[in-house]
């Protein structure tokens, strides 16, 4: 019995990993809300140069 348990839980587990791993990660953007605020709490000012290193969707760099 404990095996039958083990074997299913496994292939359960198995089937979502594999599916994960096709359709990669979900794209969960930030609110316009809370990119703006995150700007207003970095202090970017005009004309400095600023490297959005996981930019994403372009949220920050575009705010």
């Amino acid at each position: 019995m404990y095996d039958l348990f083990l074997l299913i839980l496994l292939s359960f587990i198995g089937v979502f990993t594999l599916i994960a791993g096709i359709g990669g990660a979900p794209s969960v953007p930030s609110p316009k809300k809370v990119s703006d605020k995150m700007v207003k709490l970095m202090g970017i000012k005009k004309g400095r140069i600023y490297y959005d290193l996981g930019a994403g969707d372009a949220r920050i760099v575009n705010a």
